[in-house]
């Protein structure tokens, strides 16, 4: 789903970057490592995978992004997401996305679904992945848990509750 993710950011337009005011907490992952982390400006990502696996080679993923700027220039966790859904038959056919729904976190507008990708054009492997955006004051934050296999019962209860724990801080997080 990184491949849908870059999609969508390459059609929003390019962000400031400013200190954040708003900091992304988020629960513990026990047993996953840092894998992959990058920086460009308008895009700061952290890919996190089982101890053992690699960002190419992995059977669950938690990225972690933040767009600087995207929520000032209008652009919503609602919004967002429904755009990822129009660019999913782009790049899987047969995708469908399901659990669309919208909430408040704490006073901040988010929003979460499910895409389920039955083959991955780049792997050949279904690719089921969990989205929770939030809209902070600023900037735009998505948090996914995905799976390079159908998850089970168990799978999905761990990607839901992992995804109830993401929220906005003021400044630093305790």
């Amino acid at each position: 789903m990184k491949t849908i993710l870059f999609a969508a950011l390459a059609a929003v337009p390019a962000a400031l970057s400013a200190q954040p005011a708003q900091q992304l907490d988020r629960g513990p992952l026990p047993g996953f490592v840092l894998g992959f982390e990058a920086d460009d400006g308008s895009s700061q990502m952290q890919e996190y995978v089982p101890a053992g696996e690699t960002v190419h080679d992995w059977t669950r993923m938690v990225t972690v992004h933040r767009m600087p700027g995207l929520a000032a220039q209008g652009i919503t966790a609602p919004g967002f997401l429904g755009h990822l859904q129009g660019q999913l038959p782009q790049v899987c056919e047969g995708a469908r996305v399901t659990g669309q729904r919208q909430f408040d976190i704490g006073g901040a507008g988010a929003a979460a679904m499910r895409s389920d990708c039955p083959s991955n054009p780049m792997t050949g492997s279904p690719e089921i992945t969990f989205f929770r955006a939030i809209t902070g004051a600023q900037d735009l934050f998505i948090v996914q848990a995905a799976f390079r296999y159908v998850p089970d019962a168990e799978d999905v209860a761990w990607a839901e509750r992992y995804l109830a724990t993401v929220h906005l801080c003021e400044g630093e997080c305790p």
